[in-house]
């Protein structure tokens, strides 16, 4: 590996950590892209990277199993109220670095097949699971969004989401920004409904028999406008992800058949997976 590119050297600090694997995990991919015989003598250094165990363990703290206890007998909550983060790291780098016999282990098993290689796709799919991941992070900023309007207008005593499924559907909207603009008689803001909403009328007049005020109107026109941001940012990811997945427009198109399946779902399975299933040797393997 180049002097120059040492990984253990002038590390950032934590806060960099994303960026420095990442830059370092895409230099290895050039370097070995370019030259498949290449052997790198300093991959060592890498693993024990204070970076590099950050990342390694955010990414075990968000899994679905981080509330199981390893093979230490800590869950991930132990780690952090007993030793903190920073100081099981510091531990776990200590110990790699005076013990590195369970690196030659690992690297003699991976030499002779006895480990199954990582998955580690190209960088296109790798951008769009950043992508799809933000979305969903975004997706779910918007509906707590949603939730914090609907404990407001409960605030009021309207139970608009006792009889709309969508407070901030067609329906509910014409509602609120009526509203919000002064109207206040409920008979005239329960006809603001719309298709099969109208056969909603009678509840809704009782819905919307409350006390909103001038207050109201103004924190519901603020989680309004909120919700309309975060769905012009989701829009935008939107448009991305597609650019990413014209390619891989045929196999959407057979995901989206199957039941449960939708375009967001479909999405998601090409990103994370990347669409080849040849790379995994079984579906115990995808999974």
């Amino acid at each position: 590996m180049p002097k120059d590119a040492s990984p253990d050297g002038g590390a950032p600090g934590r806060d960099h950590a994303p960026v420095r694997v990442s830059g370092m995990q895409a230099k290895l991919h050039r370097w070995a892209a370019a030259d498949p015989g290449r052997r790198f003598d300093d991959l060592y250094n890498f693993v024990c990277d204070p970076a590099t165990l950050l990342i390694a363990y955010r990414r075990v703290a968000g899994n679905r199993s981080a509330r199981t206890a390893g093979v230490d007998g800590l869950t991930v909550a132990d780690v952090e109220r007993e030793t903190g983060v920073p100081g099981f790291l510091d531990d776990l780098r200590a110990h790699l670095k005076a013990d590195p016999s369970d690196a030659a282990f690992l690297a003699r098993a991976g030499a002779s097949a006895m480990v199954m290689a990582s998955f580690v796709p190209e960088r296109k799919i790798r951008e769009l699971w950043d992508l799809t991941r933000r979305r969903t992070e975004l997706a779910r900023a918007a509906g707590w969004e949603a939730q914090r309007l609907e404990k407001e207008l409960e605030d009021t005593g309207m139970k608009l989401a006792a009889v709309l499924t969508d407070l901030v559907g067609v329906t509910g909207r014409e509602i609120l920004e009526a509203l919000v603009a002064g109207e206040r008689d409920p008979h005239l803001l329960a006809d603001f409904a719309v298709g099969r909403a109208r056969a909603k009328i009678p509840a809704l007049v009782e819905a919307l028999d409350c006390e909103f005020t001038d207050h109201h109107a103004f924190t519901v026109r603020h989680f309004l406008d909120e919700i309309d941001r975060w769905k012009q940012v989701i829009a935008s990811f939107d448009e991305r992800i597609a650019t990413l997945l014209a390619d891989h427009q045929p196999d959407l198109d057979l995901l989206d058949t199957i039941p449960g399946v939708g375009r967001l779902a479909a999405e998601i399975i090409i990103a994370e997976t990347s669409g080849d299933m040849a790379q995994f040797p079984s579906a115990h393997h995808l999974a």
